[in-house]
């Protein structure tokens, strides 16, 4: 996921002023929220919701 990040930082489509393994961390820790929040029954709709700001927060 780090190289990922890193990979989305040169091309710019991710802030690139931190650190990849944190920024990766984080990304780990929203995916794990989503899907706690999908098995506690949210809807697609509020699912989106939570993804498009954690997408959000990396630009």
């Amino acid at each position: 996921m780090s190289k990922a990040v890193r990979e989305a930082q040169a091309e710019g489509s991710v802030c690139d002023d931190g650190d990849p393994g944190e920024i990766a961390d984080f990304l780990v820790a929203c995916i794990a929220g989503i899907r706690v929040a999908a098995c506690g029954g949210a809807d697609r709709k509020a699912l989106n919701s939570l993804a498009r700001h954690a997408l959000r927060a990396l630009r």
